[in-house]
């Protein structure tokens, strides 16, 4: 509620020729959010990524709607001064997925780990920013069932560094346990993975290597 509430200032700061809208997303701090046109080569591209990434033990069905292309203020920037830009990288484009409800906190603040305080239940491999290779997996968590069935999924550019602690099961205590054998993430391996890796630069310039 704390950022709803920062948004809400700033729009009643805001004059009032512009759109409420406009004030509104210009609150969230975003550098750039540019939709991107249906028939472009980009956008087909992420679609293929979508339907391709389905597990077909997944019971969701769904289907692209819009894609917008999304740039924090300052994200690279805050990467690049960070220990973690010095390290043997690890990147990859992965999906997210979370109720429209927190997009305003993840748009204006980032992925954030859950606080101590918060509920442990939920958590396979602990506290942790989960994303996921199918993009199925990551869609159950944007609980669109409601009426209307629409949802929003995020693909993102994810450092994971190297190396990686590899699990096949749950463990709770698998952030702590990566920690101590000197590794920056841990990875749940699933019985089903896209068929095969393609370098993101197909999509854009800026996560070639992906």
């Amino acid at each position: 509620m704390k950022h709803v509430d920062d948004i809400m200032n700033i729009e009643r700061k805001s004059k009032n020729t512009i759109h409420c809208l406009d004030r509104q997303f210009t609150g969230l701090g975003s550098e750039e959010s540019s939709p991107l046109g249906k028939n472009s080569e980009v956008f087909s591209h992420l679609e293929n990524c979508v339907n391709n990434s389905r597990g077909a033990t997944h019971k969701i069905v769904f289907e692209v709607g819009n894609i917008i292309r999304i740039r924090r203020q300052e994200d690279f920037k805050r990467f690049n001064d960070s220990v973690f830009c010095k390290m043997e990288s690890g990147r990859r484009l992965l999906w997210h997925g979370l109720r429209v409800t927190n997009y305003a906190g993840i748009l204006s603040h980032g992925l954030r780990i859950a606080p101590c305080e918060s509920p442990m239940s939920g958590y396979m491999l602990g506290k942790g920013i989960y994303v996921a290779e199918m993009s199925s997996k990551s869609a159950s968590s944007c609980h669109h069932t409601k009426p209307g069935g629409e949802g929003l999924l995020l693909l993102c550019e994810a450092e994971l560094g190297t190396p990686i602690q590899k699990l096949a099961v749950a463990n709770h205590k698998a952030g702590g346990g990566a920690k101590e054998q000197g590794m920056h993430s841990t990875r749940c391996l699933g019985r089903v993975v896209p068929s095969e890796w393609v370098d993101a630069g197909i999509v854009h310039k800026d996560p070639k290597g992906c």
